[in-house]
């Protein structure tokens, strides 16, 4: 039976805009901006990933990587394909309203074995985001998705959520906690925290413990730089 719980941490933005956990927001980049990235994972795993942000509220991304790339892995393991991220700003945040964005996500985290990702791509979700004027930013978000990596739990549908405290505009702490009732392999659900900062609003660096929940966490860094076309 799972565990539902939901963990109230904090978790980063930078520039308000993405989030270095697993888990969307309901923020989208500026017009013509892009950001770059790569994430280190377990077992020697790359993901490069690279959004840009045609309109205010229209935003696309590529993501793509592999397993043992890096490190002393026996074999490099590419994933199947590349995964995609399209995501709609349906409503914009205002002093009473949060922001709601709509999107779509297929690329997952960590190796992919027997259909699926370990940790599930999102497929498509629905998130609202809400900032209170807390320090430098103090923001929840909470969504819903539904996965199409369905080879071992036919429904597809979870809930998630995060919180997302900025201490300064450099620095931030961040979590974030998944219920995976999508996912029969996290039967206490997906929890991850972790600590960011940023460089001259440019240059972005993340540190995370994932899967706390699990007999054993996962430590992932995520660099990247934040530019406009």
């Amino acid at each position: 039976m799972k565990k539902i719980i939901f963990f109230i941490f904090p978790v980063y933005l930078f520039s308000l805009s993405t989030s270095p956990g697993d888990f969307p927001i309901a923020k989208n980049l500026s017009r013509g901006e892009y950001k770059f990235g790569i994430r280190f994972q377990k077992k020697g795993g790359l993901l490069f990933s690279l959004d840009a942000a045609i309109l205010d509220v229209f935003s696309i991304g590529i993501r793509y990587g592999g397993i043992g790339i890096v490190g002393d892995e026996k074999a490099i393991e590419l994933y199947p394909s590349p995964g995609v991220n399209v995501s709609y700003l349906l409503l914009e945040e205002s002093s009473f309203l949060p922001s709601m964005v709509l999107g779509i996500e297929t690329q997952g985290f960590d190796e992919y074995t027997n259909g699926r990702y370990f940790i599930k791509s999102k497929g498509i979700f629905f998130v609202i985001t809400k900032t209170l004027p807390v320090l430098a930013g103090f923001l929840i978000t909470c969504g819903i998705n539904r996965t199409f990596e369905t080879s071992d739990e036919k429904n597809g549908m979870d809930i998630f959520s995060s919180i997302i405290f900025k201490f300064s505009p450099e620095f931030s702490i961040f979590g974030e906690y998944a219920f995976a009732f999508n996912d029969p392999t996290h039967n206490n659900g997906i929890f991850n925290t972790g600590i960011s900062f940023n460089l001259e609003e440019q240059f972005f660096f993340s540190f995370t413990l994932r899967d706390l929940l699990s007999e054993r966490s996962i430590r992932t860094f995520y660099v990247g730089y934040k530019g406009y076309l």
